[in-house]
């Protein structure tokens, strides 16, 4: 159950179509069960192997014969020498094992790369069957491929998508004093997006900008991922952003359940899988954007746009790629309607929106920024002397503060930007300063862990795929309590719990 609902996730990241992931999974499935270490049955008695002697002789060198033996392995039964030879390849270039299943999903996903027609149709699909017959013809091509193979296939297919893709009806009737998300829900979490500095992809709903994600959306809206683009897209990856375009914003909010890092459910919470105007349809209240009510959580809409109104006459929306997350005066758009969505969504109530507040830290500080860690950084910079003008220490980013950032970064050496990163704020709280007690942070002798990228995630586990349960920094210093035999992360300490970091973001020295 784990392996599948994992496939399912990484796969709906990259083709954005139920339809889609089920028809690629039941073929799956077909050959492996979802296995990663799955050897071809044939073949255990032949090599006198099990699932796990085979993918451990593979991995310790005792089996040279993995490439030319004929034998399938894997999630899709890789058996063509030049395949296997190019899995086995793949697997030594990620330093795991031949057997571990993030490996081979990107490994199948590069793979698919080359199948253009196949990509075309999963992404396209309107249903299962059509899915699973181009993945079985055109991919996996096993020798039977007869009207029952084709059944069989879409049959585990469509298990995958009544299991992940398709939601209960609401438990209550509509209008009901129901407990699903309120208008004041969907307001906050649009306000917490705009806070969080989300950046817009075209076709996206909530994901963490990745390189595997850019490379499968310029695949599938070329038009959309220019070269022109490129630089931006790979700053926002190194930057950690989250990404949505406009309806995706609202998609988000139901798929992540009203989290901005829930664990996104396709369809969840009964939002349908619609475009900017089909989510304006399913609204049951409308009107001329003149006469919108001082409602939060209503929509706006132009025609191909849409976007959230939260109160006191601004709206949130994911505007374009030149413009990100915008919090703007509903007039100063050129929206045409507001729309109410239906009860089996949200349950609109009378109530004020709760808005989310920053301590200095949790993120980072731009011009037009507010809130409590923006009155904490000035007074931080005006303890330091800086001038912040008449306004002082008011909790809005404005040109003084901004000016006074710049100044404090360029006597500091700093790069001068104007954003108060992490390396700002170091600075500012005399963080990057040596230490004046006169014993070593660790007894002589103790092992180590210094942090050598400049923002790195801690993780709960010691691989990328677990959750973040911190953030460190270059420069800082934690006590090591393990490595990981499989990935070669590090274990550390932080504070009250253990958290483990990427070795190429850290090394491990004795004090």
């Amino acid at each position: 159950m784990a392996n599948e609902k994992r496939i399912w996730d990484f796969l709906w990241e990259r083709i954005g179509n139920a339809f889609g992931v089920a028809g690629l999974m039941g073929n799956l499935y077909a050959e492996s069960a979802l296995k990663p270490t799955n050897l071809q049955g044939t073949y255990e008695k032949k090599l006198g192997m099990t699932d796990d002697s085979y993918t451990k002789a593979v991995d310790d060198g005792t089996y040279t014969n993995f490439v030319k033996d004929a034998a399938g392995y894997g999630l899709a039964q890789w058996t063509y020498w030049t395949r296997k030879q190019n899995l086995l390849a793949f697997a030594r270039e990620k330093g795991t094992s031949i057997g571990d299943l993030e490996m081979q999903l990107e490994f199948l996903w590069k793979e698919l790369g080359s199948y253009k027609s196949v990509l075309k149709t999963l992404i396209a699909a309107t249903s299962v069957q059509e899915a699973s017959d181009a993945v079985l013809l055109n991919y996996e091509k096993p020798k039977n491929q007869g009207d029952s193979v084709k059944m069989a296939r879409a049959k585990y297919g469509q298990k995958y998508y009544d299991a992940y893709a398709v939601q209960p009806a609401p438990q209550k009737a509509e209008g009901s004093d129901n407990s699903m998300f309120t208008n004041l829900d969907l307001a906050a979490f649009c306000l917490a997006v705009y806070a969080a500095k989300w950046v817009y992809w075209y076709g996206t709903c909530g994901y963490k900008c990745t390189t595997s994600l850019y490379n499968s959306k310029k695949n599938q809206y070329p038009s959309h991922y220019t070269a022109a683009r490129e630089s931006g897209y790979k700053k926002d990856i190194s930057d950690g952003k989250m990404c949505a375009d406009c309806v995706g914003l609202i998609k988000a909010f139901f798929w992540l359940s009203g989290k901005l890092d829930g664990t996104k459910k396709y369809g969840a919470n009964n939002c349908p899988d619609k475009s900017a105007n089909g989510m304006y349809k399913l609204c049951v209240k409308t009107g001329p954007i003149s006469t919108i009510p001082d409602v939060p959580g209503l929509v706006v809409w132009k025609d191909g746009h849409i976007g959230v109104y939260v109160g006191e006459g601004y709206t949130v929306e994911m505007k374009g790629f030149n413009y990100d997350c915008v919090k703007a005066k509903v007039t100063s758009g050129k929206w045409t309607n507001w729309g109410q969505l239906p009860a089996s969504m949200l349950n609109y109530v009378e109530g004020a929106v709760e808005i989310v507040t920053y301590k200095l830290g949790d993120r980072e500080l731009t011009k037009g920024d507010k809130g409590e860690d923006v009155t904490e950084l000035q007074k931080l910079l005006l303890e330091k002397g800086y001038d912040l003008g008449k306004y002082g220490a008011d909790g809005d980013f404005g040109s003084k503060t901004l000016a006074a950032v710049k100044a404090f970064q360029t006597d500091k050496g700093l790069t001068v930007t104007g954003t108060v990163n992490a390396d700002t704020l170091k600075a500012l709280t005399g963080a990057d300063e040596a230490p004046i007690e006169d014993e070593p942070a660790f007894p002589s002798g103790t092992k180590v862990v210094t942090i050598t990228g400049d923002s790195v995630n801690a993780r709960i586990g010691d691989a990328q795929q677990y959750d973040t349960t911190g953030h460190v920094h270059k420069g800082d210093t934690f006590e090591w309590v393990a490595t990981s035999p499989a990935t070669g992360w590090h274990a550390i300490r932080m504070e009250k719990r253990i958290a483990w970091v990427s070795p190429n973001y850290s090394k491990v020295k004795e004090e």
